[in-house]
């Protein structure tokens, strides 16, 4: 059964097959392999990000980065995942960005985070986000090159809002 991911980049970086990040670049070729299995890739980033599946297209930060502008990127890329949500049937949303939970979605929906830097780069409440109050946060550790170590960072909702089991009907891949 071909599954819908919500793809979720950094809010200041696009997203490409030729992007200066490394996360950018990853998420490029997952978004490349995702299509290419037969599944539906959504990918909300910045303007100028070339994607295979659909591009949610956020408005890309103008000027010097001061804290207002990130501030704003990131209520962008908040306001652009409600948005997919309501608009279409995700199984799972995938976040890329090192700032993901600045941003996470609303509860009910499986989210898996990537985290592309080293664990211990990444503040405490990144790796306990509110919403683990609601179901639990798993940590795998995914490999390491020499002193840089990769983890996913998995959220299993435990109940799905009544909205969102309606929406996903029988494709709620929730776990029990």
């Amino acid at each position: 059964m071909p599954l819908t991911i919500l793809n979720v980049a950094y809010p200041l970086a696009p997203v490409g097959p030729d992007a200066v990040g490394g996360a950018e670049q990853v998420l490029s070729q997952l978004d490349r392999a995702l299509v290419d299995a037969g599944h539906q890739s959504i990918v909300i980033a910045c303007e100028g990000s070339r994607v295979a599946g659909t591009l949610v297209s956020v408005p890309q930060a103008n000027g010097p980065l001061a804290d207002t502008q990130i501030d704003a990127a990131r209520a962008r890329h908040g306001q652009a995942i409600v948005a997919a949500l309501d608009r279409w049937r995700i199984d799972v949303v995938h976040l890329h960005g090192a700032d993901f939970y600045t941003y996470l979605p609303p509860a009910g929906i499986p989210v898996l985070a990537t985290l592309h830097l080293p664990i211990n780069w990444y503040p405490a409440e990144a790796l306990q986000p509110s919403r683990a109050t609601h179901g639990s946060i798993a940590y795998r550790k995914r490999s390491t090159q020499l002193r840089s170590t990769s983890h996913t960072c998995c959220y299993r909702s435990t109940t799905a809002s009544p909205s969102m089991r309606s929406r996903r009907g029988t494709r709620n891949v929730d776990s029990p």
